[in-house]
Parts: structure tokens; C-alpha cells; sequence
């Protein structure tokens, strides 16, 4: 069973920082400017090659410190049935760059084989599915909403992104989106800004962010420029 993005996430929009992990006093550090400046929750994710058992393990460290914040995580390269047999187990949030739907396709194979390990794990909570994701197969313009409308099935929360990692996405394809899939959630994984941010609002209910946030040189969110985005997106 799928869990409900809007029972566990109740903001009209969620913020969703993203940690690129370090280790695990950096990542406990940034969770807090994260649960600090207003963000609904976090990601962790490793961009170094990080064992995805010892993101596992950053990840168990960081739910005991701080236990009331909602983190999940992306194990990056990680094949969906080892993600969801063996490192899933207290984690609310799974994120996957790719929910190996094929929009040109009929019979959806590997993504109904990774629905069927999610259900047979007995997993419950929240997944965020890649969908015309960076570094991802390219889905043709045109082919935009029959890949989201075909993911809905298999995800609780369709994800997409701009084409690189900090840069965003092209708002006609968030549009085609949500025109889509309707009041199913959305989520954008890239690029998002207190500059830009105003522009997907109306289409988008959750964006995960990291890169435009970050002190310059460093893996640490400025929590200046985080809580001018949380400031931006709550109109207050």
C-alpha cells in the first residue's frame, strides 16, 4: 500500500533540504539548519560514493539525535529491490532517480517489479520517484505527460528535475506535469531558488533543494539563504 504524501506532509508546499553527506557530524549539522529555518523535512545523499550501508547507517544516527524531523534518503546507484529489502528498514523516505517507467511501453516491467519488492519489504513509507529525471533517460517533450501519468501507479510522489544537477527546470515541462497527472503530488529535485521558486509554485507541492543553497566551497546549507527560500515559498 502507498502511503499518502498529504496525510505525512500537511504545508501547502513542502521543503525537502537536501544533505549531501560528508560524514555524520556534518550531516546531523545540517539537518538541524534544515529543522531551524522551517523546512518540512530532508534528504540525505551521498555525492562522494558514500557505502549506501553506511548512508544507512548516517542515516539511524541522525534519527536518534534528532527524532521529531522527517529525513529520507537516496541511495544513489543503488538497484530499487536491494534499496527496499535491506535498507529500508526505519526510514520514512525513500527517493529514486529513476522509476524505470517507460512511457512508449504498455507492459511496465521493471517498474512493476519494483512495486512488487516494495510491497512484499511490508515498507510504508513515502517514495519519491524519478520521473524525466537528470542524468536519465531523456523522455521527449511531447511524451512528457504520458510518462507522468503512467508513474502515478508506482510512486507516491512524482519527481522530476531540471537537466544537471543545480539547474532548473524548464517550467513548461512542470506545467505539462501537473496538467497531467492533477492533484497528484509533485515534486521538483533541482535548480529551486528564492529567485525562481515563484515560478513552480502553482504547479508544484514539494521541492527538494541543496546546490543554490549551499555556503560556496562547502557541503553546509548558509542557513541565510535557506530561510530566505522557506520565507519565499510561505509568503511571510
Amino acid at each position: 500500500m502507498m502511503a499518502n504524501f498529504r496525510e505525512v506532509f500537511t504545508s501547502e508546499h513542502t521543503i525537502l533540504s537536501v544533505v549531501h553527506v560528508e560524514n555524520v557530524t556534518q550531516a546531523v549539522h545540517n539537518i538541524r539548519i534544515a529543522q531551524d529555518t522551517g523546512c518540512n523535512g530532508a534528504f540525505l545523499i551521498s555525492m562522494r560514493g558514500m557505502d549506501h550501508r553506511n548512508l544507512w547507517n548516517v542515516h539511524q544516527v541522525v534519527q536518534q539525535q534528532i527524532p521529531d524531523f522527517w529525513v529520507g534518503v537516496n541511495y544513489l546507484g543503488a538497484e530499487t529491490p536491494l534499496v527496499f529489502r535491506y535498507l529500508s528498514q526505519g526510514v520514512p523516505g525513500l527517493w529514486f532517480d529513476n522509476v524505470e517507467v517507460d512511457e512508449r511501453l504498455e507492459e511496465q516491467v521493471m517498474a512493476e517489479r519494483n512495486k512488487k519488492v516494495r510491497e512484499n519489504s511490508g515498507w510504508e513509507g513515502l517514495d519519491f520517484g524519478g520521473v524525466a529525471f537528470k542524468y536519465q533517460r531523456p523522455v521527449p517533450k511531447d511524451m512528457l505527460g504520458e510518462a507522468a501519468r503512467k508513474t502515478m501507479v508506482y510512486t507516491d510522489v512524482i519527481t522530476t528535475s531540471g537537466p544537471a544537477t543545480g539547474q532548473e527546470a524548464d517550467p513548461e515541462k512542470i506545467r505539462i506535469f501537473r496538467e497531467a497527472i492533477g492533484n497528484y503530488p509533485l515534486a521538483i529535485a533541482s535548480g529551486i531558488s528564492p529567485k525562481n521558486v515563484e515560478v513552480y509554485m502553482p504547479y508544484t507541492d514539494a521541492f527538494l533543494v541543496a546546490t543554490s543553497l549551499l555556503v560556496p566551497g562547502t557541503e553546509d546549507f548558509d542557513p541565510n539563504r535557506l530561510r530566505q527560500l522557506v520565507k519565499v515559498i510561505r509568503g511571510s
